[in-house]
């Protein structure tokens, strides 16, 4: 009799030890909640359709939870449709038992889906000014999403959550008119500070890259940080449109190859509005070429062109607070034969100074009411000085 009963024992125990193995190592797989699911995603919007896959069950015996995985599911609003590869999660075994569904994490990885799909979908759960200002600028462009979650005792998010992913060639048209195509990035967010990197983009013709950009959340406002890079850039008047006109007419300008690195900080607040805007840009101008109007000394120097050349200049540009420097070197072309130029332009708000060098050598220069005329292979320097104010 005892030994019977012991030989039941054991079976039950080993039944129940090869059954906790089996769940720990290989699951269970079930279609049984997953209207119990449904019904809770319908409590959020009674609008989303969610076409649930078989739902995998993994006894975790070190935190005393059971995981809850399943692949491939899709989210669909009208003809909207977002692919859900993995969702993920955690939940105690006193909850499940209890059937509470108390979720300690959530993971949830996106297939690529349409950017404005996914803002749809945001905007249909919890929509705002920011949100619908968005679907308005981004015409086009992919995302994948990758999304970590944790939740406290009372199912409120933690702040410790990560959100990483990809944007594949989306396409921005901004409030000003300007355009950015083919933009690319990796984006890593937290509570409060978020990482772009590897970007590559098109910004009205011309071709930016930036190895990292950081975002830092304020009260009102973000902070943003980054580094653009250019290389090897041709444009012409017609691909500038979207530069202020102040200092040159930009029909002026016929051609122009540049590279460059600038070194970007401003903050934007929720009406999309940008203040404390500091630019730094090393300009590294290979190429230049526009009308002499702009600087006709045909008066002084003979043989001179209808267009001018800058050749191999290097320029610093700094701008702050309205306040914008350019201080340059390098080559320039009025005749066949190069000289140098020196120069500093500093605009504040509406008021213009401007001091120019020019090193003539190479080329003859009169001054006819001086009766003074330089020959050629002579050095001469011309400083060019002024002041003056937009408008005057």
């Amino acid at each position: 009799m005892i030994k019977g009963i012991i030989k039941i024992l054991l079976t039950v125990f080993l039944v129940l030890i090869l059954g906790i193995g089996y769940l720990s190592i290989f699951g269970l797989k079930t279609e049984k909640f997953n209207n119990q699911i449904k019904k809770s995603i319908s409590e959020v919007n009674n609008k989303i359709n969610f076409q649930l896959n078989d739902v995998y069950y993994l006894l975790n015996l070190k935190n005393l939870s059971i995981n809850i995985s399943t692949n491939n599911s899709k989210l669909s609003i009208e003809d909207r449709l977002i692919d859900i590869k993995k969702i993920k999660t955690n939940i105690s075994i006193k909850s499940f038992i209890n059937n509470q569904y108390s979720i300690d994490d959530l993971e949830i990885s996106t297939a690529e889906i349409k950017i404005n799909d996914l803002l749809f979908f945001t905007r249909e759960v919890h929509n705002s000014p920011q949100l619908f200002i968005l679907s308005k600028i981004i015409k086009d462009g992919s995302i994948e999403v990758d999304a970590s979650i944790n939740f406290d005792t009372k199912g409120k998010i933690k702040n410790d959550y990560q959100i990483k992913g990809s944007i594949k060639n989306a396409r921005l048209d901004l409030l000003n008119q300007s355009t950015i195509n083919d933009l690319n990035f990796l984006f890593n967010l937290n509570k409060n500070q978020y990482s772009l990197s590897k970007i590559k983009t098109s910004f009205n013709e011309i071709k930016l890259n930036s190895p990292l950009i950081e975002i830092t959340k304020k009260k009102d406002s973000y902070l943003i940080d980054g580094i653009f890079l250019t290389k090897n850039q041709k444009l012409d008047g017609d691909d500038l449109n979207f530069i202020s006109k102040g200092l040159i007419n930009l029909k002026d300008i016929k051609e122009i190859e540049f590279s460059s690195n600038n070194k970007l900080s401003f903050e934007i607040n929720k009406k999309f509005k940008i203040n404390k805007l500091d630019i730094e840009t090393t300009l590294d101008l290979d190429k230049l070429i526009f009308s002499k109007k702009f600087i006709d000394l045909s008066a002084y120097l003979k043989n001179t062109k209808e267009e001018i050349l800058f050749e191999k200049n290097k320029i610093q540009i700094n701008y702050k607070k309205d306040k914008l420097k350019v201080k340059g070197t390098g080559s320039i072309f009025f005749t066949d034969k190069s000289e140098q130029i020196t120069y500093e332009i500093i605009k504040n708000n509406d008021q213009f100074s401007f001091n120019t060098k020019f090193n003539i050598k190479d080329n003859s220069f009169q001054i006819v009411p001086l009766n003074y005329e330089k020959k050629e292979d002579v050095n001469s320097i011309i400083i060019i000085d002024g002041d003056f104010k937009k408008g005057n």
